[in-house]
């Protein structure tokens, strides 16, 4: 499978409240604060911390079902209110080209569970949904087969925030990384099945399309690392 480039997982829920401003407009006092950097992708790590506000799974579903419908909708609301620097879209971060680059895998960076986990559910439904209108033209979104964990990054940059490589030290930490990634994707996808199936008694001329829907599984939560070398002279390259 074609793996996409480390995400730091703080950058996924951080472009994903932008995009709620955006599209459920829950809190429209708040649209200029959002986007006008003064909360900034830059430099994203663990710092940030998604239990401040509690992301429901149901809102995720929501607006999923509203991205996939209308996409350039969250790039030009950020171009018309950003004056300095342009964060990546939501869409941006997680869209796959097409079908030449598919099965594709979401690769994570970050050592904290709650974000992690809450990032990992947040891509697990990327190109699951249906648009919630059928004029979508931004062409097909592609799911994701697999969420991963990159403990196996050696960058100095990743590693002096404890990620990557630097997890494998803590095994204690990834094993929590990976039980709140299952649990939460899990949950999500139980609520989704759940909601395909209510669209499918109610709307009998989308029978095709929902039977697809629900046929498909949550993707694996995987972890990407690096061997265990004890002489570096002794190492193979090309087996890590």
């Amino acid at each position: 499978h074609l793996y996409t480039e480390m995400i730091p997982s703080s950058q996924i829920v951080r472009a994903f409240k932008r995009a709620r401003t955006i599209y459920l407009k829950e809190d429209p006092d708040s649209t200029t604060m959002m986007m006008t950097g003064a909360i900034s992708d830059a430099g994203a790590d663990d710092s940030y911390a998604p239990n401040q506000e509690i992301i429901h799974p149901e809102q995720i579903l929501e607006l999923m079902h509203l991205l996939s419908a209308d996409p350039s909708k969250e790039y030009t609301t950020i171009l018309e209110h950003e004056r300095d620097v342009i964060p990546l879209t939501l869409h941006q971060l997680l869209s796959n080209s097409g079908s030449d680059e598919h099965p594709s895998v979401l690769q994570l960076g970050g050592r904290n569970p709650e974000i992690v986990g809450l990032a990992a559910a947040i891509g697990s439904v990327y190109g699951m949904v249906a648009p919630t209108v059928s004029d979508s033209n931004d062409g097909q979104a592609y799911p994701y087969v697999d969420i991963n964990l990159n403990c196996g990054c050696p960058s100095n940059a990743v590693g002096g925030r404890s990620g990557g490589c630097a997890l494998m030290k803590e095994p204690e930490t990834v094993a929590r990384c990976v039980e709140e990634m299952n649990e939460q994707v899990s949950s999500l996808h139980e609520i989704l099945k759940a909601e395909q199936k209510q669209k499918q008694k109610h709307q009998q001329e989308n029978e095709n399309m929902m039977s697809t829907a629900t046929a498909m599984a949550p993707p694996r939560i995987t972890v990407k690392h690096r061997l265990g070398v004890r002489d570096a002279s002794t190492f193979d390259g090309t087996a890590d």
